[in-house]
């Protein structure tokens, strides 16, 4: 267990996740066990206007969008009642590993296959000639795409176990995409990454409300500043909380390189 928490009760495990979506967009996903939004709602919630004010304190003179703090806080209640999960042993990561495997080339070959096969039964059957394969073979190929298409979304154990750095690491990437939506939706940007900047200084909020050991600006500043190394993006950034599942999913932004 990360940070200042110690329950004796196990809480529900949660993974955040980065992957490149539609349009080379990366994005950041929070997944986690239930009962975690029941958890969420209960004990010391965190509400919007209280997301909303670590905003303003840091920049008063910057406009907020109200649907990316609504998105915001969810993940934050999500985030102060969950914990990081992490495979039970390597032996378990391996075949979570080849079934990503796997599920990655299925969404890269079925897509055409079932285009094809699709295009071949129906001029089949306007020419009155057999297809190469049938109707029924085509829809088994459709079934398996669209099942490959759900088990991305869902398949989301990871390969590895995360250090203890990495772990407030990708809650701070988190955070730093939701401020991107929060900001940049209105049309400003998020802030450079100084220890005492305002992206700094929200993040340096929400650890400190979720549960999350202190951290000083000068960590959090070098923890961005490597994430950015690693992943040069723009300030066009989206956060979405899924209505069925409570899975926050927000768009990292792509940074034109300027040093």
């Amino acid at each position: 267990m990360s940070g200042t928490r110690n329950n004796a009760q196990k809480r529900p495990q949660r993974v955040i996740s980065f992957e490149r979506g539609s349009g080379g967009r990366r994005i950041a996903t929070l997944k986690v066990q239930e009962p975690a939004g029941i958890l969420a709602a209960q004990g010391n919630v965190i509400p919007p206007h209280e997301v909303e004010g670590w905003f303003m304190a840091a920049a008063p003179q910057r406009d907020v969008n109200s649907g990316a703090v609504e998105a915001m806080t969810t993940s934050m209640n999500m985030l102060r009642v969950t914990e990081p999960f992490a495979p039970p042993d390597p032996e378990a990561a391996a075949p979570v590993a080849r079934v990503k495997k796997a599920i990655t080339t299925l969404l890269t070959d079925l897509p055409p296959l079932f285009s094809n096969g699709t295009r071949a039964v129906a001029e089949a059957s306007a020419t009155g000639r057999q297809p190469f394969i049938s109707a029924d073979q085509v829809a088994a190929i459709g079934v398996l795409l669209a099942a490959a298409e759900t088990a991305r979304g869902s398949f989301f154990w990871p390969s590895r176990r995360r250090t203890r750095d990495e772990e407030w690491h990708d809650i701070a990437a988190l955070i730093e995409f939701h401020a991107s939506s929060v900001w940049c939706n209105v049309g400003r940007s998020i802030g450079g990454t100084k220890p005492t900047s305002p992206l700094v200084k929200v993040i340096q909020a929400a650890l400190g409300r979720i549960g999350e050991s202190p951290r000083s600006g000068d960590a959090i500043a070098q923890a961005l500043v490597r994430r950015r190394r690693m992943d040069r993006v723009d300030n066009s950034g989206n956060a979405v909380v899924s209505p069925t599942t409570g899975n926050v999913e927000s768009s990292d932004y792509k940074r034109k390189k300027s040093n």
